[in-house]
């Protein structure tokens, strides 16, 4: 019993050392503390600029903490508990991590050479959140540097995480099917799996985020698992995270708690009911600094500029009914905003350009607009849009072809009048981005070592003509196509079971629809035609094809 005791103590103890030491390498971690590196002006004093650096350092080193006590806890497990199966995949893990090391940065900042990561990095660097693309995104990067000082921790913790999905759901189909759970390792082959593993990108983060959360949530309630309060509470904190860090997040969050808690949870109706109030509570919670941040400086600049290239569609197009009552008033209020003329030819470049070069903005995102001109570019726009469904529904089914690799962007539609002139934006968030990126000797060093350099490039060379391939084969679009039919196979499966009392049948239906109302919710609303909106969807109906074929049940 006091050895038992004192190993505990001994445990805590090194998990606040760790703790502790984040405290002190704080000036290895931040720099230029306070310095927004787009330029992003204030437009609201709902909260002051220390105490949102206060605020921000604070929730930094809360998450710091988590990640801490999560990796003492795995390795304290490890050193406890060792089985056979740990020496290969702890093998595979420093195999990955060193091998992500070696085409490192390239594989953070992206093909192209200029990537939305920069200025997440930036704004993590700097306790200046990343409002536009999530406060939480730039506080895991600063809390990831915070676990270990070095800039490669953002890509060395995302792998981690990674690892941890693929070794839980590794261990614990072992009792259900001895060769069905190598196909969790399928997860690291697929075309956009070095994005979703390496890259640093906020989708990808999500995507292995949710895989973990959602294989948690699916083995205990299909093995029928005793779940402690504390095991509730964290599961109820994770998916009101999940909720808030990305708009479809509230679907997949949401919907998976209400399951887990009238599923997973052996409680009566009041207690039930009580936990998921904790969850709606948490949900405004963890929400309330990315509503802030919005107040301060974008409004509703986000809504807005997802506007631009449904506009575009509709203005060039050669019947657009925009001669209906009010449509003149409406076409003056996003007059405001950027030109009509510039709309046609540029469609969300037109706006940003005209954030930058007329308006003075260097936050290219930032329209400065007031509450009234907001409300009233909305209002225009969805009255534009009501007037012409078919071809906001042109537009939106053109994005989703592109993004699925099935068609040319925006084949109809382009235009052709005369060009407006206006001066080309700079984006200081990239060019600052990647000046905090190298601002450290050691980062510059790694990346100029000849060799590391050869590997790098070639690998993101292969990387890139797999990704290629993979588009123009339609490998990837048709390969999603197999997997939301599987899940939408497992759904049809689950609705036929409701009356035969097949429980496991029943719960993995229920998943395999919150997966699909996700993913209709992304191919109606998705803002750009954008591949890596689909990622979430087509690793979940994966995960959730593997979960059927290993059979898992109560053990």
């Amino acid at each position: 019993m006091k050895n038992e005791i004192r190993r505990h103590a001994a445990r805590y103890i090194v998990v606040g050392i760790h703790f502790v030491c984040t405290f002190l390498w704080r000036s290895l971690v931040f720099s230029n503390v306070g310095a927004n590196p787009s330029g992003t002006k204030t437009i609201s004093d709902i909260i002051g600029d220390k105490a949102e650096i206060i605020l921000t350092y604070i929730i930094t080193e809360l998450v710091a903490f988590i990640f801490i006590f999560l990796l003492w806890k795995v390795i304290f497990l490890i050193v406890s508990e060792y089985r056979k199966e740990y020496t290969f995949l702890l093998l595979i893990y420093f195999l990955g991590a060193g091998s992500i090391a070696l085409v490192w940065p390239e594989v953070f900042i992206g093909p192209d050479g200029i990537s939305d990561n920069l200025v997440t990095l930036a704004c993590g660097m700097r306790l200046t959140p990343d409002y536009w693309h999530s406060f939480y995104s730039s506080v895991i990067y600063a809390a990831s540097m915070l676990v270990i000082p070095v800039k490669y921790a953002v890509t060395l913790v995302q792998w981690t995480f990674f690892f941890f999905f693929v070794a839980y759901f590794f261990m614990r189909a072992k009792n259900h099917s001895r060769w069905m759970r190598f196909g969790v390792f399928i997860f690291a082959c697929l075309p956009y799996s070095i994005d979703v593993i390496a890259c640093g990108h906020r989708m990808c983060q999500y995507v292995i985020l949710t895989l973990l959360y959602v294989s948690v949530i699916l083995f205990d309630i299909l093995e029928e698992k005793e779940q402690s309060v504390g095991k509730i509470l964290v599961i109820c904190c994770v998916s009101a995270f999940i909720s808030v860090w990305r708009t479809e997040g509230i679907i997949l969050g949401g919907l998976f708690f209400l399951l887990y808690v009238l599923a997973g949870i052996r409680k009566n109706i009041k207690q039930k009911a009580f936990f998921f109030g904790i969850y709606l509570i948490l949900v405004v919670v963890v929400s309330l600094p990315q509503r802030i941040g919005d107040a301060k400086y974008y409004g509703k600049d986000y809504s807005i500029i997802n506007s631009f290239e449904v506009l575009k569609y509709i203005f060039n197009s050669d019947n657009p009914v925009l001669d209906y009552d009010g449509a003149e008033d409406d076409m003056d209020a996003i007059g405001k905003f950027a030109s009509i003329d510039s709309i046609k030819e540029l469609g969300t470049d037109g706006y940003r350009r005209t954030n930058y070069g007329v308006k003075g903005n260097y936050d290219i995102n930032q329209s400065g607009a007031t509450v009234q001109q907001a409300e009233q570019f909305q209002k225009a726009y969805r009255r534009i849009a009501i007037h012409n469904l078919p071809l906001c529904f042109s537009h939106q089914v053109n994005s989703v072809l592109v993004a699925a690799g099935f068609a040319p962007v925006y084949s109809k539609n382009e235009y052709t009048g005369e060009k407006t002139l206006l001066p080309a934006w700079t984006y200081w968030g990239w060019i600052n981005g990647e000046d905090d990126l190298y601002s450290d000797p050691l980062t510059v060093s790694w990346k100029n070592i000849p060799l590391r350099a050869r590997i790098a490039n070639k690998f993101m060379r292969i990387r890139a003509s797999y990704v290629d391939g993979s588009m123009r084969t339609h490998f990837f679009g048709i390969g999603l196509i197999a997997l939301i039919i599987s899940a939408t196979a497992i759904f049809i499966q689950g609705l036929a079971t409701l009356g035969k009392k097949n429980k496991n049948a029943i719960i993995l239906g229920a998943s395999a629809g919150i997966v699909l109302i996700q993913f209709l919710a992304i191919i109606a609303v998705m803002p750009a035609a954008s591949t890596i909106y689909f990622h979430s969807c087509g690793y979940l109906s994966l995960l959730l094809v593997l979960f059927k074929c290993c059979g898992i049940k109560k053990r």
